[in-house]
C-alpha cells in the first residue's frame, strides 16, 4: 500500500527533465518519481516488482505504465534491440514524453554497465515471462498504434501474459540518457540479434529462417551509418 506522507523534493538534476504527468506521482526517499507500475512493499516502493493489478489495468483499461493517466490513440515501448525483433515485450506502453523520461532519468537505463538486483527481492514475486535483467545499453522508444496481450510461459511452465504490439509509427533511440548514435543502435541491436540466433539455432527446424525474416523487418527502423 502506498502511504500518506509529505512528499520530499525531486532530485533537481530530474527537475528539468520530469513531464507534468510524472510529477503527480510520489517521490521516493531519493527524490525519484515511482512509477505507477511500482509495488509498495511495507511502505516502500521496490522498482524492481510490477504490481499485477496494475499490469491489468494497463491493458484493459489503456492506462500508461509510467504515470496510470490514460492513452490515448498512440503510445510508445521502452524496449532493447531484442523486442524491436519479436515484437513483444513484458511491459504495456506509456505517454511518450513518460516514456522519454524513463530513457533519461531512470538509472538503470541511463547507465549501460548498471546490473539488475536480485538481493532481498520477495521470494514469493514471479517476474513476468520475457522480463530482461541485463541491460540493454540502448533503448529504443517504439510508438505504435495496436498492442494486445499474448500468453506466455514461465521458465518453470507456469502461464503468464506479455504485449505484443504492432509496427512503429515512430522509433528512437537512447543510451546514457541521451539519444544514441547510429553506430551505438546497431551494435546493440546486432547484439541482441546474436543471442535469439543461438536460441534459433538450438531450436532448429523453421526456426533460423523465421527469426531471419524477423530481423530484417526489425533492420528497416534502423538508423543508417554515415
Amino acid at each position: 500500500m502506498m502511504p500518506n506522507t509529505v512528499r520530499q523534493c525531486i532530485r533537481p538534476n530530474l527537475a528539468p527533465i520530469v513531464p507534468d504527468k510524472m510529477r503527480r506521482r510520489p517521490l521516493d526517499a531519493r527524490g525519484y518519481p515511482v512509477p505507477w507500475f511500482v509495488a509498495w512493499i511495507d511502505g516502500k516502493p521496490d522498482f524492481r516488482i510490477v504490481d499485477p493489478n496494475k499490469f491489468r489495468l494497463a491493458l484493459d483499461k489503456r492506462r500508461c505504465w509510467l504515470c496510470g493517466a490514460q492513452l490515448g490513440k498512440y503510445a510508445t515501448f521502452v524496449i532493447g534491440p531484442m523486442c524491436m525483433v519479436n515484437t513483444v515485450s513484458a511491459e504495456p506502453p506509456s505517454h511518450i514524453e513518460c516514456a522519454k523520461f524513463a530513457v533519461r532519468g531512470c538509472p538503470f537505463l541511463t547507465i549501460p554497465t548498471a546490473k539488475y538486483r536480485e538481493a532481498k527481492r520477495p521470494e514469493e514475486y514471479t517476474a513476468n515471462p520475457g522480463m530482461q535483467t541485463h541491460n540493454p545499453e540502448v533503448s529504443a522508444l517504439w510508438t505504435c498504434d495496436e498492442w494486445h496481450p499474448v500468453k506466455a510461459l514461465h521458465p518453470d511452465g507456469t502461464p503468464g501474459v506479455l504485449v505484443e504490439f504492432g509496427d512503429a509509427k515512430t522509433v528512437s533511440y537512447w543510451r546514457e540518457g541521451r539519444e544514441a548514435t547510429p553506430r551505438e543502435v546497431r551494435a546493440a541491436f546486432f547484439a541482441g540479434v546474436a543471442r535469439l540466433q543461438a536460441a534459433a539455432d538450438q531450436d532448429g527446424g523453421s526456426a533460423p529462417a523465421h527469426l531471419a525474416r524477423l530481423v530484417d523487418a526489425a533492420a528497416f527502423h534502423l538508423p543508417e551509418v554515415a
